[in-house]
């Protein structure tokens, strides 16, 4: 048992990164949305400030 020990712990240690990761995949995939839509929103506002003033 002591021999397998080491790997049990290297197994344990990337069962926890997977996991990890899937989560913050899961957060990146439900936040996409809004993060389009803002990136989309200041790229409008910056095109927008270009142009200048409303009324030029």
């Amino acid at each position: 048992m002591g021999d397998v020990l080491p790997y049990l712990i290297v197994a344990g240690v990337l069962a926890v990164l997977m996991v990890f990761l899937g989560w913050v995949a899961s957060l990146a995939r439900r936040r996409g949305a809004m993060g389009t839509a803002l990136r989309a929103a200041m790229a409008d506002r910056r095109a927008r400030s270009r142009r200048g003033p409303a009324g030029s």
